[in-house]
């Protein structure tokens, strides 16, 4: 089995390997010309990828919630194994999804320009500043 250190090195290469990957689909994902639908899925990949969770639950290391979900749903004979992994990964995309809209919501009124009032209309109007 390996050591902690192994384990941390592995991880730390394992992290910047998704970093570099996440890099390139966001420059491929510029094809996707809504704003909108390409986050979102640039927001799943991230989540997919960079979500960890015990790979044995006597354990104390971490693994990537993806593939324990498969690892699980291949090799357990218990019905649903495979949710140990899935259930983590649905919960932070729909938490990472709430966080995107309460953000967007936020710029976007803040970004609003200011409403004239109609005092302000009226002068403009007849010529007055």
């Amino acid at each position: 089995m390996y050591s902690t250190e192994n384990y941390i090195w592995g991880l730390v290469g394992y992290y910047l390997g998704v970093l570099l990957l996440l890099a390139a689909s966001w420059r491929v994902c510029k094809v996707i010309p809504w704003k909108h639908p390409r986050r979102l899925l640039l927001l799943l990949l991230a989540v997919v990828f960079l979500v960890p969770v015990r790979a044995y639950p006597e354990l104390q290391f971490l693994a990537p919630a993806f593939f324990v979900a498969i690892f699980e749903g291949i090799t357990s004979t218990e019905e649903g194994s495979y949710l140990r992994g899935l259930i983590p990964l649905i919960v932070s995309y729909l938490v990472a999804v709430a966080v995107y809209i309460a953000i967007n919501g936020y710029l976007l009124r803040r970004k609003r320009p200011p409403v004239a009032t109609s005092e302000q209309t009226e002068g403009n109007i007849h010529g007055s500043t």
